[in-house]
């Protein structure tokens, strides 16, 4: 008996391609929906990483800054005794120090990991701080009632809960910054598993055969490649690193436009991050290097010039009746008349010289590569310069056109003694100073002369 012909071969046939197309559109979309959810992963962490860290890191750097002027402040308070004068620089410590409790109290509101190195920091930065303003506090009560010799030593004293405070937010700002190499490293990672997923789409695009298909996923592995590329570079800090631009409406065009907007929101964070150190190491009214950046880079340079058996030589400088200035001149011409000392002095040095603000009317010039006879020709120029420099205050002071005039004392490194250090030095090129001013102001005066 004869079958009838039926379509059945046929149509089992196109059931089954019509079920294989429908199991690779599957396919499709189940990639698909992994690649577009570890796209959007990537874009978090990026957008992450630019909204938190940055933050940390400027708060922290700010609280670096109030403590050293705040140290500066009390340092002042000690250096005058006019009630006036007195009463002023302890107006200006209560400010510092309200300010920073508030920064301390956003500093412990922050979320941070519990356990984590950044928690850490912060809790020694909180115990730290209490202890340093009880011991600072007894200092200015001393200087109140003046015991100026005990409030010094009390001074002194508070230095090391100063310096351990300072050392804290150091750790706290490292801790900060390998965060942000964690988030980095966190990307990179997100970025390889997007990169073998979408070599995985280009197999099963592979195993169909269709040449439609084949040209789809070469086009999607050369813009995947680019893309990974280009987050790779801008993961490693490449300056260079530039970002397919694509108007892709497809999940590819939304990752390059997360990539160019994490590496904008990178780039902004690296010049946050440099104006702020730069900040910490500059004195807000004349621009030059402050304590903390002149110490920094004073000890290299000792280090180095003992190591390579290098002349280095150190000026102190000091404006000679200051306190007079401010007196009769005005607060603001005190500031004018520091200002103008810098941009005198600033012409007279070499660009590898080092021009620093210690505190109020003080500063220091690092000398590399200078002996003594050198240096007391550097400071001898610096002092006619300042001298010849007239002051024109602002115009709301009220005052006219004045000169000042400075004392130096100088002092060079002895690297035939084995204890020779930064801090010798500094108290060396102290008792010159002093020297210079005990001797009638306005002259030039070396270690070796102030020891006669």
């Amino acid at each position: 008996m004869q079958m009838p012909n039926r379509p059945f071969p046929e149509m089992s046939l196109r059931l089954k391609t019509r079920l294989a197309l429908l199991g690779v559109l599957g396919l499709f979309m189940v990639f698909g929906a992994v690649a577009l959810d570890r796209m959007n992963a990537l874009h978090d962490a990026a957008a992450s990483l630019s909204a938190t860290v940055n933050p940390d890191i400027r708060l922290i750097g700010e609280i670096d800054i109030l403590a050293s002027a705040l140290r500066t402040a009390e340092a002042d308070s000690l250096l005058d005794d006019s009630a006036a004068a007195g009463q002023a620089a302890r107006d200006r410590i209560a400010v510092l120090r309200s300010r920073l409790d508030q920064r301390l109290d956003d500093l412990e509101s922050m979320p941070l990991p519990s356990g984590s190195a950044e928690a850490e920091a912060r809790a020694l930065i909180l115990d730290l701080w209490p202890a340093y303003v009880a011991e600072s506090t007894a200092s200015v009560k001393l200087a109140e009632s003046g015991k100026i010799a005990a409030a010094r030593a009390a001074f002194r004293a508070a230095g090391a809960s100063h310096e351990a405070l300072g050392a804290a937010l150091d750790l706290l700002m490292a801790a900060g910054e390998d965060a942000h190499l964690q988030a980095r490293a966190a990307i990179a990672r997100a970025a390889d598993q997007t990169r073998w997923l979408t070599l995985s789409v280009g197999t099963g695009l592979l195993i169909i055969g269709l040449a439609m298909v084949l040209l789809f996923e070469a086009s999607l592995v050369a813009m995947a490649q680019r893309l990974l590329t280009a987050m790779k570079r801008v993961a490693a800090g490449d300056p260079h690193a530039t970002v397919p631009h694509t108007e892709r409406a497809d999940e590819f065009g939304e990752l390059a436009r997360a990539v160019r907007s994490f590496a904008a929101s990178l780039d902004g964070l690296r010049r946050r991050e440099v104006e702020l150190r730069a900040l910490a190491g500059t004195d807000a009214l004349t621009g030059v290097a402050n304590r903390r950046a002149f110490l920094e880079r004073a000890d290299d340079e000792v280090a180095r010039a003992l190591r390579y058996g290098q002349p280095l030589s150190l000026l102190m400088i000091d404006i000679d009746h200051f306190k007079q200035v401010n007196d009769v001149h005005g607060h603001a011409a005190g500031d004018a008349a520091l200002v103008r000392l810098v941009e005198a002095c600033a012409p007279e040095l070499r660009e590898h010289d080092m021009l620093a603000r210690l505190g109020g009317e003080e500063f220091v010039v690092l000398l590399p590569h200078t002996d003594t006879a050198r240096a007391l020709l550097v400071a001898e120029r610096l002092r006619q310069a300042v001298e010849r420099a007239p002051v024109d205050p602002p115009r709301h002071a009220c005052s006219g056109v004045f000169h000042i005039t400075i004392s130096l004392g100088s002092a060079t490194l002895q690297g035939d003694l084995p204890s020779e250090t930064l801090s010798t030095l500094l108290e060396r090129a102290d008792r010159a100073l002093y020297g210079a001013k005990h001797s009638g102001r306005n002259r030039v005066m070396g270690s070796s002369l102030a020891a006669e």
